[in-house]
């Protein structure tokens, strides 16, 4: 399995994306360019799915599918943290984790990207910042995955939809 950063420019629609509610921090050097303006994304910012084995999903097929639960076998975490950040964001970093908390998967994540300050004209697209993890390795029974409200349940052994914690 693979483990990173996910990112991925979607298109929005409206109109070319500008920032007049941000403030800049400071200007750079002599030219009077405003420093960029860093967006930090954390804990329930987002959602998290849980992937298992099998199934027509994944985490760079979609959470909107199936996926197959067996007992004892390997899971993935997606956490998505921004499903639409603007079309300048650069410098994105994203990480996640998963602890076992008797029936629950609970799923940390953190991450943040960086935008340009002043009023720049940036291009009408979404950037996803997202971050894949390892996840536990699960046993029969019922288990919960939790992120944000709502928890997400599902059984393993299973096929179903992805669960997704915030979705």
């Amino acid at each position: 399995m693979r483990y990173g950063i996910v990112l991925a420019a979607i298109a929005c629609g409206g109109t070319t994306s500008t920032w007049d509610d941000v403030t800049p921090t400071g200007t750079t050097g002599d030219t009077g360019t405003p420093e960029p303006v860093t967006i930090q994304l954390s804990q329930g910012d987002g959602m998290a799915c849980l992937f298992g084995e099998g199934g027509s999903a994944g985490p760079y097929g979609g959470y909107d599918g199936d996926t197959t639960f067996v007992d004892g076998g390997t899971t993935e975490i997606l956490v998505v943290l921004e499903d639409c950040a603007s079309g300048c964001a650069s410098d994105m970093t994203a990480t996640c984790s998963a602890t076992l908390v008797g029936s629950e998967v609970q799923v940390t994540a953190s991450g943040s990207y960086q935008v340009p300050g002043g009023n720049p004209t940036c291009p009408s697209m979404c950037t996803v910042v997202a971050a894949t993890c390892p996840g536990p390795t699960l046993a029969t029974g019922s288990w919960s995955v939790v992120y944000a409200d709502p928890p997400a349940t599902f059984a393993v052994p299973s096929t179903g939809t992805v669960p997704c914690s915030g979705r």
